[in-house]
């Protein structure tokens, strides 16, 4: 076969192959270039395939160091941004931590979202009650007058991320029977890179997700010594 025949039949064959894309609604190239380069992260999220709830919940919670609100049900108040909980001890059934958070000195300015106002660093002791079903977390609020104590159901959890919610009644999910109002709470090296399966689970089961902290405020840090 000649070299001329040979070159015709692969243009020949290349303009079939166009000609079949074209009908396929598809460009084979461009085709194969995004099947390439999609992360297969992504595809796990946006796919088929669902993340499992996990229950780590007492690894989370016994871990050394600051666990930082990252994500919460609807409007986010200005002291949210600084909100962490450290871990102090274990005693029996109880997981003891301590959590700090900025106070606006004013309601005006939280309501407002001013961005200029006085910020007062609190401090709140926390008991946490891991049940054994895995599904439910007490806590409790040490106050100096009172104790407060409220159940909470666990979304998901693992090593990197907690998701803690209430029962929102008022609106159900089709897909997953209840949504919740919910906090997520994500370790330090989590914050810039939040796993998968802690971002899809909480904009799935979470009433009005919100994932605000993306970055440490470094405002934060002139309110707390360590963290």
């Amino acid at each position: 076969m000649s070299r001329r025949l040979q070159l015709n039949n692969f243009v020949t064959a290349s303009s079939k192959l166009r000609y079949n894309s074209t009908i396929m609604g598809c460009n084979i190239s461009l085709f194969v270039l995004v099947w390439c380069c999609l992360l297969p992260e992504y595809m796990t999220v946006y796919g088929h395939q669902k993340f499992p709830r996990r229950y780590e919940t007492r690894a989370f919670l016994t871990q050394r160091g600051y666990s930082y609100l990252v994500g919460t049900t609807g409007p986010v108040n200005l002291s949210d941004r600084c909100m962490r909980s450290y871990y102090l001890y274990v005693s029996g059934s109880e997981i003891s931590h301590q959590l700090k958070y900025v106070e606006p000195e004013s309601e005006e300015a939280e309501t407002n979202a001013v961005d200029y106002y006085e910020r007062h660093p609190k401090e709140i002791w926390l008991a946490l009650f891991w049940h054994h079903n895995k599904k439910l977390l007490d806590v409790v609020v040490k106050g100096e007058s009172k104790t407060l104590q409220e159940t909470f159901h666990v979304v998901h959890a693992n090593t990197k991320c907690l998701i803690i919610g209430s029962a929102y009644k008022a609106y159900r999910n089709k897909e997953t029977k209840m949504n919740y109002d919910c906090t997520m709470w994500a370790k330090k090296e989590a914050v810039k890179r939040l796993p998968k399966d802690c971002e899809f689970i909480f904009l799935k089961y979470c009433n009005q997700p919100k994932i605000f902290l993306t970055a440490l405020e470094s405002e934060c840090s002139d309110y707390y010594i360590y963290g």
